[in-house]
């Protein structure tokens, strides 16, 4: 599969919720890159790309309709906002938060937003539905902080195994 087709396929997945939105905006992608760059302007005037490929119209989509969740740096504004977020994705499915909540019991309150604690965070969670067969996949992206979403492990694989420089793992996430 080409990337072209590829990113079409993972951002149906991705974003399945809004599956049939995503299909109307990549298409006006593939038709008419210049009509595409003057009706979707305000979503890419916020990211500084060199080029306009697939994978830059799949993050952008995510990024800017929040569909794909951003952390900076240093971690969570707030409590469980990890969990949280991986919840509202998949409402249907019960998470044990066992590794996340045994990671949170070991820190204190003053090293939450260090930089170092959201990596293993991201790591805890990752395994924690890993065990109901979900991932977290991050793109790789130039910028001071994380963008990722949770996924099935099919998708995961998928995108991990199309685009590898441009998707990472938790396992792969370095401060």
């Amino acid at each position: 599969m080409n990337p072209k087709e590829l990113c079409l396929q993972l951002g149906k997945r991705l974003y399945h919720t809004h599956s049939v939105e995503f299909q109307d905006y990549y298409e006006e992608y593939l038709e008419d890159l210049g009509e595409f760059k003057d009706m979707y302007f305000d979503v890419y005037e916020e990211f500084d790309f060199k080029r306009l490929g697939p994978f830059e119209v799949l993050y952008a989509y995510g990024a800017h309709y929040e569909h794909a969740y951003y952390i900076d740096w240093r971690g969570e504004e707030n409590e469980k906002e990890v969990e949280s977020y991986v919840e509202q994705t998949f409402p249907k499915v019960k998470f044990s938060w066992s590794a996340t909540e045994t990671l949170r019991s070991e820190y204190s309150a003053s090293n939450l937003r260090d930089g170092n604690f959201i990596i293993k965070l991201f790591k805890a969670v990752d395994e924690d539905i890993r065990r109901q067969g979900y991932a977290l996949l991050f793109f790789t992206i130039d910028a001071d902080g994380y963008c990722f979403i949770p996924t099935d492990i099919d998708t995961y694989e998928l995108a991990i195994g199309g685009l590898k420089r441009k998707f990472n793992g938790a396992a792969d996430i370095k401060g």
